[in-house]
């Protein structure tokens, strides 16, 4: 949907690449995160440095349902929150107190941004990214 019709599966992947790489701006730097407003909220993207500092592969994050990294208690109301975002079109937010999951299912405190990333039409993405709390 949106700014995708009549672009080729091979067109999209260059177009997503291309505000990938305009928004990742030192990828060993940041803790950023990707999701995509599609049949729930999917984890498009995590910078190899978010991956680190939790514990996980990207592949195992990948694909999943962005909620799976927080814990169990958290999950339904942040995805209630990304979707009240995404219906009253406030795409940002500028900073949320949270927990999140690393690969142990430990808890880690964290800050969380977000920002939609612009030229996707219907199909909304978003930018987070998480600062995580040393303890």
């Amino acid at each position: 949907g949106g700014s995708f019709r009549g672009l080729n599966p091979e067109d999209m992947g260059n177009k997503f690449n291309t505000i990938i790489d305009k928004y990742i701006l030192s990828e060993s730097s940041m803790n950023q995160i990707i999701i995509k407003f599609s049949k729930g909220i999917k984890i498009k993207y995590c910078s190899s440095n978010f991956c680190n500092q939790l514990g996980f592969i990207q592949s195992q994050l990948l694909g999943e349902n962005f909620a799976n990294i927080f814990p169990k208690s958290l999950r339904r109301s942040h995805t209630r929150a990304m979707l009240h975002y995404l219906m009253v079109g406030q795409h940002y937010f500028m900073q949320k107190s949270t927990y999140i999951f690393d690969a142990n299912e430990h808890s880690m405190p964290c800050e969380i941004r977000a920002g939609a990333l612009p030229h996707f039409g219907k199909s909304l993405m978003m930018i987070l990214q998480v600062m995580i709390k040393k303890k």
